[in-house]
């Protein structure tokens, strides 16, 4: 896999990420700037993102968002993604999408320590700093929805920041998504902060989200069975789809992610009205 430059150029106190992704010269880098106090209480952390802007307002956005980093680097300075998204994103041909990096994400910073995208990856201000970029976009182009596709921890992420959307219709594509935080963490002999968000306990604002969530038929981490379980969660789910990709494991999801994203996301239904029973007829 080709890997995504990340050559820093010092501009003031801060380190910016590098100005592309890797073979994407359709996109835009912008670094999101320090966050204003009064907006949201979050961690002030620095946040980069791009943006393929080739449609004008009123259209689909599309948000992608990566999975879980590790540590990496000298001194553990530097978040190390394995398998980043903003690749695939690369080569998806939809013309208006965004590349959503979280904090610390493609950046080095002296904010930025391992906890932030370690134990710290769905912390309440963290999901709160991304939402903030998320609303200043749909300030800036009025979509006329807002399509989040997140893969691995990246997928609890986009559920927890559709959730958040306000005023705007959402949408969420899953490939290989840890979906249930707590389960996933306690699986893998882990402990998350007690006050990290978790997609599992707020199924209740997931109802009438759409969903597909793609599992991979030799994944071993964010199994089809986790999947289902989480999915058993959300009441009355208006719709929701679980698809299984017979080849696919929790590290090939870049070889799927373009062909599968583009296939139509099921809407909710309107509810049906109770029919009135009619008398036997004699």
């Amino acid at each position: 896999m080709k890997v995504l430059c990340y050559v820093s150029v010092i501009c003031a106190l801060a380190l910016a990420a590098c100005s592309t992704l890797s073979g994407t010269s359709k996109y835009r880098y912008i670094e999101e700037k320090p966050l204003p106090a009064f907006e949201k209480q979050t961690l002030d952390l620095p946040l980069a993102t791009w943006a393929k802007e080739g449609l004008d307002y009123n259209h689909k956005l599309r948000i992608y968002i990566d999975g879980d980093a590790e540590t990496s680097g000298l001194f553990s300075k530097t978040a190390s993604i394995p398998y980043p998204i903003g690749e695939v994103a690369a080569n998806d041909p939809y013309p208006f999408s965004l590349v959503l990096g979280r904090p610390c994400y493609y950046i080095q910073d002296a904010k930025c320590k391992p906890e932030v995208w370690e134990d710290g990856r769905f912390l309440p201000e963290i999901i709160a700093q991304m939402s903030i970029v998320v609303e200043r976009w749909q300030k800036r182009y009025h979509p006329s929805e807002i399509e989040f596709v997140g893969y691995d921890g990246g997928a609890a992420v986009a559920l927890l920041l559709a959730a958040r959307i306000k005023n705007t219709p959402v949408s969420v594509i899953t490939f290989g998504g840890i979906l249930d935080t707590d389960r996933q963490a306690a699986l893998a002999g882990k402990d998350l902060p007690p006050t990290s968000l978790n997609p599992a306990k707020e199924t209740y604002k997931l109802v009438d989200i759409p969903q597909v969530h793609y599992v991979g038929g030799q994944d071993t981490v964010a199994t089809k069975r986790l999947a289902e379980e989480f999915i058993k969660q959300i009441p009355s789910p208006r719709s929701i789809q679980l698809r299984l990709v017979p080849n696919a494991t929790h590290t090939n999801w870049q070889q799927f992610i373009v062909k599968y994203v583009n296939q139509p996301v099921a809407k909710p239904e309107p509810p049906v009205a109770p029919q009135t029973e009619q008398p036997a007829q004699l």
